[in-house]
């Protein structure tokens, strides 16, 4: 698929091309815009973490659900380690400038922030992600997860986090304990 370039918040984003819409549901012309849906929400995450922090690493996941949808970010040092706060703060700023809104539980709703969003070139941005988490700790079941865990506790034994490990990492996360 084609790819295109969106500009947002002063940052360079490489996005499908399907993301930008230029008809209406029943294929009239319309005013383009930019539709950020979960996914898309996701890769603008990681790739803002690329280009601004070296040396972090970025997990996301994101699902879709009744009523709903969420993007799940996890970012730690390659050594599993959290990052700086202010790092951390920066990250979680932009994921939620991404967010459509937010829950109300006094009131048990959603509530919806229609701001006008827009690229930097002006082109109205409509997104579609109702929850975003960002963690400062690595994904659960990965190697920086593991070492992060031998760090925390003391009474664990690499053998007893190897069991949380994803199969096709054991070997590197032995290997990543050992050095």
């Amino acid at each position: 698929m084609k790819k295109i370039k969106i500009n947002y918040l002063n940052n360079e984003f490489l996005l499908n091309e399907s993301v930008l819409q230029n008809t209406d549901f029943h294929g009239n012309a319309t005013n383009p815009k930019v539709v950020i849906n979960r996914v898309v929400g996701a890769t603008m995450i990681k790739q803002f973490v690329k280009k601004h922090f070296k040396g972090i690493k970025v997990w996301s996941t994101s699902e879709t659900f009744s009523m709903g949808n969420a993007i799940d970010v996890n970012v730690s040092n390659v050594d599993g380690s959290p990052i700086p706060t202010e790092n951390y703060e920066k990250i979680d700023s932009f994921a939620q400038s991404l967010r459509m809104g937010r829950f109300n539980g006094m009131e048990d709703i959603y509530e919806y922030n229609r701001r006008d969003k827009k690229t930097d070139n002006g082109i109205e941005l409509e997104t579609w992600c109702k929850y975003i988490t960002v963690n400062n700790s690595p994904k659960f079941g990965t190697i920086e997860w593991g070492l992060e865990n031998l760090r925390k506790n003391e009474n664990e034994t690499p053998e007893d986090i190897l069991y949380y490990i994803d199969n096709n990492k054991k070997e590197k996360f032995l290997e990543a304990v050992k050095s």
